[in-house]
């Protein structure tokens, strides 16, 4: 965990960072080790940096970027339909088809991580995608849209509120909603002799956190942000969680009802896990930075902030290539492996992120 006096630098409330007037002179030796690159770091340089690279990232954005969308679209369709087409199928002498399960799962995952996760915020609004893929009209507006377009346990409209306002713009802050360390800090202050119990909480979470806290959290996070704007009395008495009300469509023949109902509680299982696998990881770990106090977005600090409360997994094909090995890899990891570059520039493409992430030059031969 980040030092103390760390934690304050890059914390100072809405302002560049500039550590010779925090009150007293913070040098590097009165930081830890881990933490001294901090007083040698130039903030204006590097968000000038940041701001140029994500306005060349911009400015080539295009009819590139639509075809690599409409790719991930029909593999995560595709994912999609091969799990419904087999998930009356019982792969004997197995209860379910772990086949339909497996792709059952992808296809929910990439539809929320990769596809609604990059148009919500932007991505690829000024792309001529003749509306199709913008954020004011995916999913929201009408049943057929919310269907055809994104039809998860979350509500759109609760999910761009929650996600991308409060959790982009307070990333490591109090008010960031899915600040990982403070919502699991009771099972981080279990003693040592309720590990087991940690985790089998961990384990249930794992396979119902979509359900157990984010539709929940999300709708609850819309409803105070409408009573807000509408200025409602009853928000200071407002005490109760409030949920979204969920179904799930079951096969009508009554002999493939039993292995689908089977196959599409496993994938959902399934895709809770992966997803929290590729979505949790990403703002938790010890190295990373917890802030107590807002910075102002798009502001020096706001720009380190994302990176030192951000991880990347393994991108791409490794070697900074594209196609269609170095797609398959991100579509995995439902194309959160570049959480860095995502909340540095979250209003762009999939295909920008490739291009952004750095990687080592090759050695010499």
């Amino acid at each position: 965990m980040a030092t103390r006096a760390s934690q304050q630098a890059l914390s100072r409330a809405g302002t560049e960072l500039y550590l010779d007037d925090l009150g007293g002179k913070l040098s590097a030796e009165k930081l830890s080790a881990e933490d001294a690159w901090i007083s040698k770091c130039d903030l204006d340089a590097f968000a000038a940096d940041i701001k140029a690279l994500g306005k060349t990232l911009a400015a080539q954005q295009g009819d590139a970027d639509v075809r690599h969308l409409n790719k991930i679209v029909c593999w995560q369709r595709a994912c999609t339909a091969l799990g419904v087409a087999t998930m009356a199928m019982p792969l004997c002498p197995l209860p379910f088809n772990p086949i339909a399960v497996w792709f059952l799962s992808l296809g929910v995952l990439t539809r929320w991580t990769i596809v609604a996760h990059h148009v919500c915020h932007g991505g690829f609004d000024k792309c001529d995608t003749g509306g199709r893929y913008h954020r004011f009209t995916f999913g929201v507006g009408s049943v057929y849209r919310r269907c055809v377009d994104w039809l998860d346990w979350m509500l759109v409209e609760a999910w761009n509120v929650e996600h991308n306002q409060l959790h982009h713009y307070s990333l490591g802050e109090d008010s960031d909603p899915d600040l990982v360390e403070r919502n699991l800090d009771n099972l981080r202050q279990m003693p040592a002799l309720l590990a087991p119990v940690k985790y089998l909480v961990i384990a249930f979470l794992t396979v119902t956190w979509k359900w157990f806290y984010y539709a929940p959290n999300t709708f609850k996070v819309l409803s105070l942000n409408r009573m807000r704007r509408e200025a409602d009395p009853r928000l200071e008495k407002l005490s109760t969680q409030l949920q979204e009300d969920p179904c799930v469509p079951l096969a009508a023949a009554h002999a493939a009802a039993a292995a689908s109902l089977v196959n599409l509680v496993l994938a959902e299982l399934l895709t809770n896990a992966h997803a929290f696998l590729v979505v949790a990881t990403n703002h938790c770990g010890d190295d990373l930075y917890r802030f107590e106090q807002h910075a102002a977005p798009r502001s020096p600090s706001f720009y380190m902030r994302q990176v030192t409360s951000s991880v990347n997994f393994a991108t791409g094909d490794g070697r900074g290539g594209h196609g269609h090995a170095a797609d398959c890899v991100d579509f995995l990891h439902g194309w959160l492996n570049y959480q860095i570059e995502h909340h540095l520039w979250p209003d762009l493409s999939m295909l920008s992120y490739q291009k952004a992430r750095p990687y080592p030059s090759p050695a010499p031969r």
